[in-house]
């Protein structure tokens, strides 16, 4: 397969929405969605092996389909994550949209992960997404 192109990964993980963490991800086509569901568990061990995550988290992938004009919450536990935070979650999805407007309006994002089939970058950054918390209204 020939180099895919490269996806930018929009990490937070802040101690106020602790055991989640969450990426933010712009996907323009299936094959970028496969290529990412294909390696979700990957990118979350890579997490866990920067320290940028810890085994009992909770990762929440948001991903704005943009060429299906949806947003799309894939929640993925550990063995070790909280049962109760991962049964009110996957059981009210307005927890998870809330947590993630309130912390693109008040947070900026440190850590973006570049990421292809072939390829994890993680690289410190300081931007700001409020402008994306629209979407989730």
């Amino acid at each position: 397969m020939s180099q895919s192109n490269m996806l930018d990964l929009f990490y937070f993980n802040l101690k106020e929405i602790k055991p989640i963490i969450f990426i933010i991800v712009r996907i323009s086509n299936e094959n970028d969605e496969k290529i990412l569901i294909e390696h979700t568990d990957y990118l979350f061990d890579c997490l866990i092996q920067n320290k940028l995550a810890d085994i009992s988290d909770i990762l929440i992938f948001n991903l704005i389909k943009e060429y299906e004009n949806k947003i799309v919450n894939w929640i993925l536990p550990s063995k070790e994550s909280n049962k109760n935070v991962l049964d009110r979650i996957e059981n009210n999805k307005e927890i998870i949209n809330n947590i993630i407007t309130s912390t693109l309006k008040n947070s900026n994002c440190y850590t973006i992960i570049s990421f292809s089939k072939n390829e994890v970058k993680i690289k410190d950054c300081n931007i700001d997404l409020g402008m994306f918390s629209e979407m989730y209204f």
